[in-house]
């Protein structure tokens, strides 16, 4: 009800008129009137430990390598920092589609 405008005085007295009790013209049942449990934005995440996080990334490296999915390349040097002789470069190592460089 606080979030639909108006509402703001009760449309009867309490006792007296034979009509049922309101508050706010702005209660769920009537026309015009707020939803009862109407959804909440909500923020879903949570946080991992640091340590949890460490064994998680070291668990699926560690799978990749199992399946021979990894490419390790120690001493990278590129002349220039552009996307053309990088996308050159992973072309040359047979990189196709999705690549993670760190």
């Amino acid at each position: 009800r606080a979030e639909v405008s108006g509402g703001g005085r009760k449309p009867w007295r309490q006792k007296g008129t034979g009509r049922a009790r309101a508050g706010s013209t702005r209660a769920p049942q009537w026309t015009h009137g707020g939803v009862a449990f109407a959804p909440k934005p909500r923020d879903y995440s949570y946080t991992l430990n640091k340590k949890i996080r460490r064994i998680a990334i070291k668990s699926a490296l560690s799978a990749k390598a199992a399946d021979n999915a990894i490419l390790v390349i120690d001493g990278l040097k590129i002349d220039e920092i552009k996307t053309k002789p990088f996308a050159e470069f992973l072309g040359k190592l047979g990189v196709e589609g999705k690549a993670m460089v760190v």
